[in-house]
């Protein structure tokens, strides 16, 4: 089953996949760093914090080349599709047909994880430019469209990342629901 981790920027998410990584799951690292820092080489205006729109359609393309397999052993997500669409959602774009019929077809487990804002521990970098209340913002767009699109939420506590890694293994040995995400 694809696992999707998302929440805020800066929340550890990448830190959490890379973590579960070393645990010997498969993991996909999230697109839309690489899609950064190609543009930013570029100097191109299709970043988040410039062009919402267009860089959502340049992740959307690269999301399309990661095989999403039916299985029965975790795959873990950095992000997934729901988060292209709260990204367009709450830059009040038009959310384009091909994202619904790609997400039909991810094959995404109806759980996901999400990892809560935490100013503490929120630092920026050349592919997160955006402020903590922007990243806020993204946020709570990201975990309405989750809950709209019918995924069951778990937010994952604060907490040394190997703890976090055995609380998201844990809901998933608990979670007794083979099936996958229907929109």
């Amino acid at each position: 089953m694809n696992f999707i981790i998302t929440g805020c920027a800066s929340a550890g998410k990448t830190t959490l996949i890379n973590y579960l990584a070393e645990l010997g799951y498969l993991c996909h690292e999230e697109v839309s760093r690489k899609v950064i820092k190609k543009q930013l080489l570029q100097e191109s205006s299709a970043v988040p914090w410039e062009d919402t729109e267009q860089f959502c359609h340049l992740v959307f393309k690269e999301m399309a080349k990661i095989p999403l397999p039916l299985s029965k052993s975790p795959c873990f997500m950095d992000r997934g599709l729901p988060d292209l669409i709260a990204y367009l959602k709450a830059v009040d774009a038009a959310v384009p047909p091909e994202y619904y019929a790609a997400l039909k077809n991810a094959n995404y487990a109806p759980i996901a994880f999400l990892l809560e804002p935490n100013q503490a521990i929120y630092v920026n970098d050349s592919e997160r430019q955006e402020s903590y209340e922007e990243a806020v913002f993204f946020f709570n767009a990201i975990k309405k469209t989750y809950q709209l699109l019918g995924f069951k939420l778990y937010s994952i506590p604060l907490m040394p990342v190997g703890l976090r890694a055995k609380f998201v293994l844990k809901i998933i040995e608990l979670s007794s629901s083979s099936k996958y995400i229907s929109c």
